[in-house]
C-alpha cells in the first residue's frame, strides 16, 4: 500500500511539474491501475493511458472532441475499459476494447450524468451511479435493475 501511495504521489507530482507533456487540460477525476498501466479521465473529456515510467501511451477523446464534456469515472473487466461522465447530451458509457482501446459500444440511456462505474468482483455485473439513481447491468449490458 505504501508503495502505491508513493507511486501515485510521484505520478501526480509529475503532472504538476510537466503540465504540457503529461497533464490533462482539466481536473483529473479518476485513475485506475489496470494491467500495469495507469488510466486517467478528466474534465477535458479525455481518457489517457500511461506506462509505469509516466510515458503517455494513448489519448482518446470521447466523441472525438476534447471540448465535449467531462469524464468522471473508469471501470474495467477482463475485456473492456469503460468511461463515463457528463458527455454532451448523450451521457453514455463508452466501452473500449482493452487490447487496442477502440470504442466498440456506447451504452446510451437517459442518465442524468454518470458519477461512478463499478464492476462487482465477479466482473459480470456493472453498477452505474447516475444522478440520484443506481442502475445494474449484466455482462451483456442488459439492464437488470434501476
Amino acid at each position: 500500500m505504501k508503495k502505491l501511495i508513493i507511486f501515485l504521489s510521484l505520478f501526480l507530482h509529475a503532472l504538476i511539474i510537466e503540465p504540457k507533456s503529461l497533464s490533462h487540460r482539466g481536473i483529473v477525476n479518476d485513475i485506475k491501475i489496470i494491467d500495469n498501466k495507469i488510466y486517467s479521465v478528466s474534465n477535458d473529456n479525455a481518457l489517457k493511458v500511461w506506462d509505469k515510467s509516466l510515458r503517455l501511451i494513448a489519448t482518446i477523446y470521447e466523441k472525438q472532441n476534447e471540448n465535449y464534456g467531462n469524464l468522471y469515472t473508469i471501470a474495467s473487466n477482463n475485456k473492456y475499459i469503460l468511461t463515463a461522465g457528463i458527455v454532451g447530451i448523450d451521457n453514455a458509457v463508452f466501452i473500449h476494447r482493452k487490447k487496442d482501446l477502440k470504442t466498440v459500444k456506447l451504452l446510451k440511456r437517459s442518465f442524468s450524468g454518470i458519477n461512478k462505474l463499478k464492476f462487482f468482483p465477479d466482473k459480470k455485473t456493472l453498477a452505474i451511479a447516475a444522478g440520484n439513481t443506481l442502475h445494474l447491468y449484466d455482462k451483456n449490458l442488459k439492464i437488470l435493475k434501476k
